[in-house]
């Protein structure tokens, strides 16, 4: 297996998103580049600005600005995000 980690952009820092961060954070493997959710005080939204990690409102954001994204994760329960997300 190569040393290189697994790039991971998550959609959705409340309820469920918040524990997967955590789980994502913890996992050596995993380098989690963004996080997106309307509301920015979000729980998860403020434990990825503590780690440094990008925050953003537009979930697009999280696919356009990162051309080595592995894994987007859509925990936003929004089907207009999954439908645009697999659509791109």
């Amino acid at each position: 297996m190569s040393n290189e980690k697994i790039s991971v952009a998550l959609v959705g820092g409340g309820e469920t998103g918040t524990p997967l961060l955590r789980h994502l954070l913890d996992t050596d493997f995993v380098e989690v580049t963004g996080i997106a959710d309307l509301d920015q005080s979000a729980p998860g939204v403020r434990i990825a600005g503590e780690h440094g990690i990008t925050t953003t409102t537009d979930f697009m954001d999280l696919v356009r600005e990162h051309a080595k994204l592995d894994i987007v994760i859509d925990v936003s329960g929004a089907e207009h995000v999954r439908a645009r997300l697999r659509e791109h």
